[in-house]
Parts: C-alpha cells; sequence; structure tokens
C-alpha cells in the first residue's frame, strides 16, 4: 500500500509516496550539487522523496558557504535557532557549531555532542521536523580511517516490529521529556553554557510514547534515553520497566552508520530517527560539523 504525503515547505508540496511494507534507513544520494540553484521538482524528486523513504539521507563531495547551507536548509522549512547560543557560528544563529576544536583556550562549538543515542529537541513542545549535518574537518586514525561515525535507527520500524504485548502497555500514554536529563543523572554538562533565561526555558515537556505522521500515517516511537525521563502516572521503577524494554527493543533494529568524509551532508527525520555520534576520537585529531535544524510542530497522538 502506498499512501501521499503532502509537505508545506518550498520544493516540497507536491505529493509523493511511500512503500508501507519494509522500513529501510540510509540513503545516499548521488549526482546532485548543493551549490547550485535546484529547481522544486529537482529538490522534491532528488532530495526530498529520498528522505521520505529512507529517513536517513548522505550528499557526498559539497563545497558549500554558509550561506549556501543555510539556502538549502530553508528548502525544508523555517531554521531554529539553537538554545545553546554559545555554540552557534557568529552572525548565523541558525547553524551550530560541533567541534572539539579550541579558540583562545575555548571551544568554538560543542566538543562532545550526541554521544548517547536520541532524537533532537524532544524536550520542547514542537520538536524539529530535519536536522542537518555538514562536515568540515573530520578526524582520521593512524591508518586513514574516519572516526567520529554517526549512527541512525528508524522509530518507525521499531514501533512497527513491537511485540503485541509492549505495543498495548504503550497504547494511549504520555512520556516527560528534559534538555539535560542524561548529562545530569551521569554528571556530564561539558560544554553546556546557559543563561538564567535559557535554563528558564527548559522545563518537563509531555509528548505522546507512540506518535503519528500526519503526511503519511506512519506510526513512531518517540522516547529516547537522552531526554525522556519517565512515564506520566506511573512509578519510577514500572516507568524505568518500561521504557528499558522500548529501549532495548529499539536497539534492535536496523543501524545505517555514516562514516564522515569532508563534504558530507546528511540529512535526516528527525522524529523518524534516533542517532548517536561516535565518540572515538581525542583533540588533537580535530572534528568540526555544522548544523541545522527544521522547526517541526507538536508530535500527533496516534489513533
Amino acid at each position: 500500500m502506498f499512501q501521499a504525503i503532502n509537505k508545506d515547505v518550498k520544493g516540497a508540496s507536491t505529493s509523493v509516496h511511500v512503500p508501507g511494507s519494509e522500513i529501510k534507513v540510509g540513503y545516499e544520494i548521488k549526482g546532485v550539487d548543493i551549490s547550485k540553484p535546484l529547481s522544486d521538482s529537482e529538490f522534491q524528486e532528488n532530495i526530498f522523496l529520498p528522505i521520505v523513504q529512507n529517513s536517513v539521507v548522505a550528499v557526498r563531495g559539497q563545497n558549500l558557504t554558509v550561506e549556501q547551507f543555510i539556502d538549502f536548509g530553508r528548502r525544508f522549512g523555517k531554521l531554529e535557532k539553537h538554545v545553546i547560543s554559545p555554540n552557534v557560528l557568529d552572525g548565523h544563529p541558525e547553524v551550530m557549531h560541533l567541534s572539539n576544536i579550541k579558540k583562545n583556550n575555548k571551544n568554538i562549538g560543542r566538543p562532545n555532542p550526541g554521544a548517547f543515542w536520541h532524537t533532537d529537541l524532544t524536550f520542547t513542545n514542537t520538536p524539529n521536523d530535519y536536522s542537518l549535518l555538514y562536515s568540515i574537518e573530520i578526524p582520521h586514525d593512524k591508518n586513514g580511517m574516519p572516526r567520529g561515525d554517526t549512527c541512525f535507527r528508524s522509530t518507525i520500524s521499531a514501533y512497527e516490529t513491537l511485540p503485541k504485548t509492549l505495543k498495548r502497555k504503550l497504547t494511549g500514554i504520555s512520556a516527560k521529556h528534559f534538555h539535560l536529563w542524561i548529562r545530569r543523572r551521569y554528571g556530564d554538562e561539558e560544554g553546556i553554557e546557559l543563561s538564567e533565561v535559557q535554563r528558564a526555558r527548559m522545563i518537563d515537556v509531555l509528548h505522546p510514547v507512540i506518535c503519528q505522521q500526519p503526511e503519511t500515517g506512519r506510526k513512531y516511537l518517540f522516547v529516547n534515553s537522552a531526554h525522556t525521563v519517565g512515564i506520566q502516572g506511573m512509578s519510577e521503577e514500572e516507568s524505568d520497566a518500561l521504557l528499558n524494554d522500548v529501549y532495548e527493543h529499539i536497539a534492535s533494529q536496523e543501524t545505517y552508520t555514516h562514516k564522515w568524509r569532508v563534504g558530507d551532508i546528511v540529512i535526516w527525520d528527525n522524529k523518524a530517527t534516533q542517532h548517536y555520534a561516535t565518540k572515538d576520537y581525542e583533540y588533537p585529531m580535530r572534528r568540526h560539523l555544522w548544523r541545522l535544524t527544521v522547526e517541526g510542530g507538536a508530535p500527533h497522538a496516534a489513533d
């Protein structure tokens, strides 16, 4: 069965289709130069449709200015200004530095980002729809192999393969999310410099555990061990046991591992995936990427 999707973003306003069968995650797009203008139809066919079908896509060999990267990100919708403002690019609050490089003895960006399985911005009322990473510098080992891979799993596939008993337990319930949950739990807040105003924005938010893409009808799991504090209305013990079962199930899904090269762009459907940044390098091995996030809406509870 195929279902139509209509996205209200530039270049993606016509209908595309997604298969209702096995979910795949990860796809490499070839033959596209993002520094050159793409028509709406080219963007729809060559970029947007593969993301809908595969949740994660990679475009290698790009050579972009920051303005070109921002312009490309805006094809997906309005860009977020990240809450951790000290780590954004000067003059471009939409662009976040992910980097272990120091300037004047201070980190220019987040030095250890995402070294745990998570979905971006679930601690907000309106988590983003898409995330984009562009690689500037990539660390390599003594054999020339890249370090700092990024791994992805599908939360759609995780829902569709849930055991019936677990699916029943999760139906109709919500979970609390908080930004610094995993870092506070394990005492790791390195590189998190927030003003009082920014910290005041960080409150527990509630999201359904099982959500549904309004455009495709696909259901997905919306909890992650980095930001999900617990299940609403359950004791801590009961909640932890249930969430651990869910996390183990998500961990059993197929993983796409992206091995970075300089000039790569990776784009992913944020709500339909979880991702993890491999921390297998140390300075002076340098890693530097730019990140964009595309504004989203509140997750829709599944019917």
